[in-house]
Parts: structure tokens; sequence; C-alpha cells
């Protein structure tokens, strides 16, 4: 990716945080950024484009904390190193995934929806794949749907940022991880 491309990325998410997503256009990023917005479209053929973007700078970011965690760990410590990260990433970057969220099922960007689905699936289905290793290891209960877990676990964190989101960012995201933590592995662990 560009210098220039990275830079505009960046002023986007920082428009984002700043004023949420209904602000996001090309013009707007292409006056925090310094040039005008026909310039915006050499590195973007437009606003779903940006957006489309940025949810994969945000999943690289999720996909880093994925690739940090050993696959064979112990459900708890495994569960912690994920949610904990997570909602502390999506307190600094103020629930903007959960935005991105809002934005597409209200604009019915259906490329916006596409990009979304899959990166919420990847994290379902990961999340399961660790499950079902922890089945074969026989740290977790052997009669629980793993994908079904993986919804709630992802479910979790949509739900706290929601809170975070709608509290008016007040509530402590991260601070909650470890209570939330403990009750969903209670429902997974043997």
């Amino acid at each position: 990716m560009s210098f220039r491309k990275q830079e505009i990325l960046e002023e986007a998410m920082a428009l984002i945080i700043r004023e949420g997503i209904a602000p996001l256009t090309m013009k707007s990023v292409a006056e925090q950024v310094g040039f005008t917005e026909t310039a915006m479209y050499r590195h973007f053929r437009g606003k779903s484009d940006l957006v489309i973007s940025l949810i994969r700078l945000i999943r690289e970011r999720f996909d880093e904390m994925f690739a940090g965690i050993s696959l064979e760990e112990r459900p708890d410590v495994f569960f912690q190193g994920l949610l904990c990260p997570m909602l502390e990433y999506m307190e600094q970057v103020r629930g903007v995934t959960i935005q991105f969220l809002s934005e597409s099922t209200y604009n019915r960007d259906e490329a916006i929806r596409e990009e979304l689905y899959d990166f919420l699936g990847s994290m379902i289905q990961r999340i399961a794949a660790y499950l079902k290793a922890a089945q074969d290891r026989k740290t977790v209960r052997q009669e629980m749907d793993c994908e079904a877990a993986a919804v709630l676990f992802t479910g979790i964190l949509q739900s706290l940022t929601i809170r975070y989101l709608l509290s008016g960012r007040t509530s402590d995201l991260a601070g909650k991880c470890e209570a939330v933590l403990d009750v969903f592995l209670r429902g997974v662990m043997e």
C-alpha cells in the first residue's frame, strides 16, 4: 500500500473516530489530507471503496490479535488474550466496526455488506476452529456446538461495543472483559 493511501486511510479513520461515519465523504477526507476531492479518486473509486479499505485495515488488526495467541492455549488464556485486546482496540477506534455495520445496514451498500459479512464469518470460523481443537483436547464441553459458541463470543464483542457507543463512549468497555469472559467460559469449559 502506498504511503499516500495509508495516510488517507488513517485520516478517514480519525474522522470517523471524531465524528462518526455519517460525515465521511470523499470530500471531507480530501480536506483532512490536504488535497482535492478529485485527487482522492486516484486512490479510491468512491466512498464504498474507501470504507471497504478501512474494514480491511481493521480486519488486519484483528488478524494480528489472532496470530498472537497459540491455538494450543487453554480456553481461559485463549479467550482472555483475544477478547480483552479486541475490546481495548474497539475503545481506541471508538467502535468504528459497529458504526460500519450500522452504515451498511442502512444504506444497503452490497459491497460493504459483503466485506463485513466476510470479516464476521472469518472471526466466527477461527473461533469455532479453536473450540473444535479444544474439544479434541477435552478442555471444553464435548456436546457444545462450536459454531454457536463462536457466534456468542462475537456477539459479546458487538454487544459491549454497542453499549459503549450508546453510553456516549463513557462506559468502561475493556473493564467488562473479565466479568463477561468469566460467564462465557463457564458455558464452554468442562
